[in-house]
């Protein structure tokens, strides 16, 4: 009898769980729609995106933290909102597919020569020095180091790009993987292309572009904070990034797994704490913007606390948490006592997680402004399997493109953990 209850009360939860999971995709599908502009710093999308967040928090009866429901701050950010057109030789490249440009680059426009920077000039010192002693200000480099194995050779390419010693007007970069962008809170010296390898002909000689950047200052965005009180007042942050790379051009850059999948995490913890009659820590639910362009919004608030951070207890940042069946990773993990190993004891008794690794310190998502105030900052992040594609940072993150394998595992994962806090 005590066995067919047991089952009886599982049974009943199940159904339950499985309609938090299809909120989330709900969630994911909704925050990676056109209609917020790749969440970014064109067309206000940010902005968008933190209207319906907010909005969403209301109707789930998540409190404000002492009337708080935004954190207003302000940014400096490079965006590219017009039409983009790169044409090399004849041959007319498709933005998002073929290239994009490093989003710190200034604006180009015009027609311009092409100078080779590859094998054959980084192994001749006569070409090399032809090329160094040339006038580049009003040309572009198209630099491809394919078969070149020496180690030496290609930090001495890099750094010939990195230094200005060149003083070319940009840089068209051939590159072996598939090309990603990233956000820019600053307007760099460079103006750089990076092409997927195989599209531009090695022996090109000239680029056509018109590439129209703007550098917006004073750019006022925001974080979205929800609120649990708990029968202490020392609180676990439970957080995610909401804002994405915006558009770039025409193109639009979804973000459904980076980082929607963290937002619809920390939004199913809150409804689920909502749902505990014994909470016993204070729980903050924050959705930070800037993240793109340089932790902006989690260093605003961890400056700016709404609430004290000497009765933060720690933050746990969900990062990328769409997929999972080539492994899920609780970065930091390992850099406090004791963390590690209880989550892996967890994972070990109760099999949430096929694959779970414990990392070291990484300072690459909202977590590690928590860990320089000394807080525990715990980053999860989940990666593909080998027969998958990975659209970090690309046109093609869409909610389709999320198969959630890790998802359940990683939330019943931190809920226990949390849970284990107390005991």
């Amino acid at each position: 009898m005590r066995s067919f209850l047991l089952t009886f009360l599982l049974l009943l939860t199940l159904p339950f769980y499985g309609q938090n999971l299809r909120k989330a995709k709900r969630l994911v599908k909704e925050l990676s729609s056109e209609k917020y502009y790749g969440r970014g710093y064109v067309n206000k999308g940010d902005s968008l995106a933190a209207d319906y967040l907010g909005q969403y928090m209301d109707k789930m009866g998540l409190n404000k933290y002492d009337g708080i429901r935004f954190q207003d701050y302000s940014v400096s950010v490079n965006t590219w909102p017009t039409t983009i057109s790169l044409r090399i030789d004849d041959k007319q490249l498709e933005l998002g597919e073929d290239y994009l440009i490093e989003t710190s680059s200034f604006p180009v426009q015009g027609s311009f020569p092409i100078v080779k920077l590859n094998k054959s000039t980084m192994k001749s010192g006569r070409k090399l020095s032809k090329v160094l002693n040339s006038d580049l200000s009003n040309s572009f480099m198209l630099v491809d180091t394919t078969g070149i194995n020496n180690p030496e050779l290609h930090l001495f390419a890099q750094n010939l790009l990195t230094s200005g010693v060149l003083k070319n007007k940009g840089t068209v970069i051939s590159s072996k993987r598939k090309v990603r962008s990233g956000g820019a809170s600053f307007v760099s010296d460079n103006f750089n292309i990076h092409v997927n390898r195989g599209i531009v002909n090695p022996k090109a000689d000239s680029i056509h572009i018109d590439a129209q950047s703007v550098f917006v200052e004073d750019y006022k965005t925001r974080n979205v904070i929800g609120f649990i009180q708990g029968q202490v007042d020392t609180c676990i942050v439970f957080c995610a990034h909401y804002d994405h790379l915006g558009m770039m051009g025409d193109i639009m850059f979804p973000g459904a797994n980076d980082n929607a999948s963290g937002v619809a995490m920390v939004l199913d913890m809150a409804s689920h704490y909502l749902k505990q009659k014994d909470n016993y820590y204070s729980k903050l639910f924050i959705l930070f913007s800037g993240e793109e362009i340089g932790l902006k919004g989690s260093k605003h608030y961890v400056d700016n606390p709404v609430y004290p951070m000497d009765k933060t207890l720690m933050a746990i940042n969900f990062d990328m948490v769409g997929n999972g069946d080539g492994g899920t990773y609780i970065f930091n993990a390992k850099a406090y006592k004791g963390v590690w190993d209880r989550f892996d004891q967890i994972n070990k008794e109760k099999d949430y997680l096929k694959i779970l690794y414990g990392g070291g310190m990484t300072c690459s998502s909202d977590h590690c402004p928590f860990h320089l105030k000394g807080k525990e900052g715990l980053f999860f992040y989940t990666e593909i399997g080998d027969d998958q594609k990975l659209y970090y940072h690309q046109p093609k993150d869409k909610e389709n493109t999320i198969n959630y394998s890790a998802y359940k595992g990683i939330f019943r994962l931190v809920r226990d953990y949390v849970q284990g806090l107390r005991d």
